[in-house]
């Protein structure tokens, strides 16, 4: 049985190199070509996420520095994080996708990748309702004027999401 192994040794050889070497390359051109038509985007979502969080923080500040509105700013604090996580999902279906190596699996996946980008926005849409609720409640200038600037931050990412076209 040791033979017929070392007889196999020169074919599990080319195999491992095949795989080890030549393949990733292959593989990295393609994919590489196929993220770079979606890294423009990526890296807008990225930097939304990025003002969602700056958010949060914002939120949470305000919470402790006006007792008097921490459920306005608790509710603000939710949707923010929300926001954010929405673009983090949204990254990462686009990241999947793109490096996805065969084009039958792209196919398949993407109408639920697209259908997913629209429930999203419809989620975004949601948060800018909820946003005007705690807003008409508060009785802080800062608290008011940082869920205006969110508002449109969620508008400009529900704009993003709605142009993402997957080749």
């Amino acid at each position: 049985m040791n033979r017929k192994l070392l007889a196999l040794m020169p074919l599990l050889v080319c195999m491992v190199v095949t795989l080890l070497v030549i393949a990733p390359k292959a593989y990295c051109a393609s994919t590489e070509q196929r993220f770079l038509v979606l890294i423009p985007q990526m890296k807008t979502l990225l930097s939304k996420q990025g003002q969602f969080l700056e958010h949060v923080r914002d939120f949470k500040e305000y919470g402790l520095s006006y007792p008097f509105d921490i459920d306005r700013a608790t509710g603000l604090f939710n949707e923010a994080a929300r926001a954010a996580d929405v673009l983090e999902s949204v990254n990462l279906s686009l990241y999947v996708y793109v490096n996805m190596t065969i084009a039958d699996d792209r196919s398949r996946v993407r109408p639920m990748i697209q259908e997913s980008f629209a429930r999203y926005i419809r989620r975004l849409d949601t948060s800018i309702s909820v946003v005007n609720v705690f807003v008409s409640n508060t009785q802080s200038a800062s608290i008011a004027t940082s869920a205006a600037k969110m508002k449109d931050d969620i508008r400009e990412a529900m704009v993003l999401l709605g142009s993402l076209d997957l080749p």
